[in-house]
């Protein structure tokens, strides 16, 4: 069986998230394929294909709203969304319900500086020390705020078989105290839970974790279970992550990330769905 066989798998665009969860998804997801007629049954919490996401000085811009070329399934052929960056995220504290600390980085997209030593150092000297005041700061979900927009990204498809080929315009963008945009290519964490790339790099499962630096022309995600994987061709010259989360109930994602430092070119780049055996990707 090749990719080309699998009748089952089509691709969507909408204005709205549809999450597995049943919960609104506040960020706009891009590219979806589903074997489901829209149902996000391989992509779960994943952002899907070519979302893109702003780092400024102070804040993660997340895409709140968007336009479609057309929404639904889309057809073979090319197809756009254009991302509208109007929300930042905040944790909630359990008084009062009000916002009371900002989290620095969206815990499932950039969460990198918990991560690091510094991060966990940082929390511990933080933490507070009395019980009480311990269990009356203690962080909600995180909630988005809708702020005023940072610019437009239009993300464009050409889809021909489960080969997608996309480019991104970061153009359109605010270049004050811009620092890095993100390019976000993610599927679900639950059934994509290994990960190869072609230097040699070979992860299952929590060795895959937080994100990673990876230095290689090619990076995929298997799910043995349905004998698919995606593969990014990873554009030169472009630093590129590698991440999974599984975070019961509702986060559980394993994605590839492209980092732009300079938002006066397109980057375009290739997503493959192609067919695996088992936890081997049959063509990397």
């Amino acid at each position: 069986m090749t990719a080309t066989q699998d009748s089952s798998l089509e691709f969507y665009l909408s204005r709205t998230s549809k999450p597995s969860c049943g919960k609104a998804a506040p960020v706009q997801k891009g590219l979806i394929p589903s074997r489901l007629k829209g149902i996000a049954d391989i992509s779960e919490e994943g952002l899907g294909f070519g979302v893109p996401i702003a780092q400024y000085w102070r804040d993660f811009v997340f895409p709140g709203t968007s336009e479609v070329s057309c929404e639904g399934l889309v057809p073979e052929g090319e197809s756009w969304k254009t991302f509208d960056l109007n929300m930042i995220e905040r944790h909630q504290g359990s008084v009062k319900n009000r916002v009371q600390m900002f989290s620095w980085v969206y815990q499932r997209a950039y969460n990198r500086y918990y991560k690091s030593y510094l991060g966990q150092k940082l929390a511990r000297l933080t933490k507070p020390r009395n019980p009480k005041a311990a269990a009356g700061s203690r962080i909600k979900e995180p909630t988005f705020l809708r702020v005023a927009s940072r610019g437009k990204v239009t993300t464009r498809y050409q889809i021909s078989s489960c080969r997608i080929d996309l480019q991104t315009r970061v153009s359109g963008l605010s270049e004050e105290g811009l620092q890095h945009v993100y390019i976000a290519n993610e599927l679900g964490g639950t059934v994509f839970d290994h990960f190869y790339d072609d230097s040699g790099t070979r992860l299952h499962g929590e060795t895959i974790g937080g994100w990673k630096h990876v230095h290689a022309e090619r990076a995929a995600f298997v799910a043995p279970s349905l004998d698919l994987a995606f593969v990014v061709e990873i554009p030169d010259g472009v630093e590129c992550y590698v991440g999974r989360e599984i975070i019961a109930p509702d986060i559980h994602w394993s994605g590839v990330v492209l980092q732009l430092d300079d938002i006066t070119e397109e980057v375009a780049y290739t997503v493959r769905m192609t067919t695996a055996r088992g936890a081997k990707v049959v063509s990397l």
